[in-house]
């Protein structure tokens, strides 16, 4: 605002000009005091425009991100998201690649566009690569020391977490244990090719928990009913139940927000995390520490503590982020892509036909926050905005991905970049957007695309994915269309289904 406007409105303060009259009809001041008292009005009038002026900007901020219609009074857009997947669809349909909804009192902006995603979340990353407040919860109670997925971009800690995680889970590491991961994913096929109904979620998740506790720990689970796969599936579980979206929405809500600390969803985490989560974490360290192999937990620990045992709490928040986010999210996405093809003899027979070409030849070898204020094409976005990429939206683009409804995994072909390689590219230069964007790009993305490769390899050398069987003997198919799927707050997952892996020699 202009120097003239601050003027017009400071002497147009009624407070200053009673201020000011004051001072002149005292007789007792004298002019030196006179002079003080003004200027201190002066200076108070200043300080009242300028907050004045502060408060109409914050009260314009976000006004050029469409917003859909009918927010209520507290709650916001909260009792109309539904299905988010369906409604986020909807609503960028109505207003578009980008908007804001309200919930409660915050404002949540959705990126739908890879471009506009790259240019908030990467090319603004040193304003948005926070997250949101509501992870502070998540700290074993250690205050400031949040891990890698909750860190904070700016924190020499954060940066040393990731620049070691990398280095354990980078393509060199990855080739050093090929073997070991390999084996895991044999050990699946072995378990699942026998023609039977089976829901692949299950033995899937102990084949990516495998994958992540040779990574973290040099160790791993021997069947289901193992006593560590089930105590981390109950982990698993029950963290995905307490940060479910919707109870976190409920903490954004006036007054909720300030009994949760005390009466609400953020004391049963706070709880969960220390009484079952930490006592297990420090087990699974202590076995990683006295492994005879390098692993995570060694390297983290020597990086962190300089070899010191006994005390890692500097180190749950980093493995808990390592078997939470590393877990659930490959087994659901290899899941979606079993649902996908057991309906497609014919995808499976090219890519069979390729795998076999190969094989005779060779041997087999894996939501951000504001941190502070910032202008974005000539927009203030306030400190502690949220923004949730959108995925989902993000693949639909016709102009990238034609007819993209269509399950088309040729589209794909002459990208020869890996998953990790393509997700630190421009927008326009990505395959897929899976990893996430800017400072926040997976440091899992080497693993994840290891355990992927090696199990839909070894599955289709050596199965056929056909729909389950009535007790007729009649073919079930399954397909998005038919199984429900479900919001977690970190992947959307399939709704039990079933499917067979039947031996292609018996086909």
């Amino acid at each position: 605002m202009s120097q003239q406007l601050i003027v017009t409105s400071l002497y147009n303060s009624k407070f200053v000009g009673r201020f000011l009259a004051l001072i002149r009809d005292t007789p007792s001041l004298s002019h030196q005091g006179s002079v003080i008292a003004t200027s201190v009005a002066t200076l108070a009038a200043i300080l009242f425009t300028w907050q004045q002026l502060k408060s109409s900007r914050k009260q314009h901020a976000l006004s050029g991100i469409p917003v859909p219609k009918d927010p209520r009074t507290l709650v916001g857009h909260m009792l109309v998201l539904g299905h988010l997947p369906t409604t986020f669809h909807k609503w960028h349909q109505e207003l578009c690649p980008i908007f804001r909804f309200k919930l409660g009192a915050k404002d949540v902006i959705v990126l739908g566009s890879p471009s506009v995603n790259q240019d908030l979340l990467g090319t603004h990353g040193k304003f948005t690569s926070s997250r949101p407040e509501r992870f502070a919860i998540h700290d074993f109670g250690q205050k400031n020391l949040r891990g890698i997925v909750n860190g904070v971009p700016h924190d020499k800690t954060w940066s040393t977490l990731r620049k070691s995680v990398l280095n354990v889970m980078g393509p060199r590491r990855l080739k050093e244990e090929s073997p070991a991961l390999c084996k895991e994913a044999d050990e699946f096929v072995d378990q699942v090719v026998n023609g039977k109904n089976i829901d692949p979620l299950v033995p899937l998740m102990r084949v990516s928990l495998n994958f992540i506790f040779l990574t973290l720990f040099s160790i791993r689970t021997e069947s289901l009913e193992d006593p560590v796969y089930k105590k981390c599936t109950y982990i698993i579980t029950n963290f995905m139940r307490l940060t479910d979206p919707k109870k976190a929405a409920l903490s954004q809500i006036p007054g909720i927000r300030l009994l949760d600390p005390i009466f609400g969803n953020q004391k049963d985490i706070s709880s969960f995390l220390q009484n079952i989560c930490q006592p297990f974490f420090k087990t699974l360290i202590e076995n990683g520490l006295d492994a005879g192999r390098s692993n995570m937990a060694k390297a983290l620990n020597d990086e962190l503590n300089q070899g010191k045992r006994g005390n890692y709490n500097n180190l749950y928040h980093t493995i808990n982020d390592m078997v939470i986010a590393g877990t659930d999210t490959t087994a659901v996405t290899i899941t979606f892509g079993f649902l996908q093809i057991s309906t497609m003899p014919d995808i499976q027979k090219k890519i069979q036909q390729e795998i076999d070409a190969f094989v005779n030849k060779n041997e087999f070898a894996v939501t951000h926050a504001a941190s502070e204020d910032f202008e974005w094409l000539g927009m203030l976005i306030p400190k502690d905005t949220w923004f949730m990429p959108n995925n989902m939206e993000a693949h639909m683009d016709p102009v990238k991905y034609p007819n993209p409804e269509e399950f088309k995994p040729e589209r794909f072909l002459g990208q020869e970049d890996t998953m990790g390689s393509s997700a630190n590219r421009k927008a326009q230069d990505r395959d897929q957007f899976n990893f996430g964007w800017g400072r926040r790009v997976c440091v899992g993305s080497h693993l994840a695309e290891t355990q992927m490769f090696n199990i839909w390899i070894r599955v289709l050398s050596r199965c056929n994915i056909m729909p389950a069987l009535d007790k007729n003997g009649n073919e079930i198919p399954e397909s998005l269309e038919t199984v429900e799927v479900i919001s977690g707050p970190i992947v959307v997952s399939p709704a039990p289904f079933q499917i067979r892996f039947v031996p292609r020699n018996k086909v």
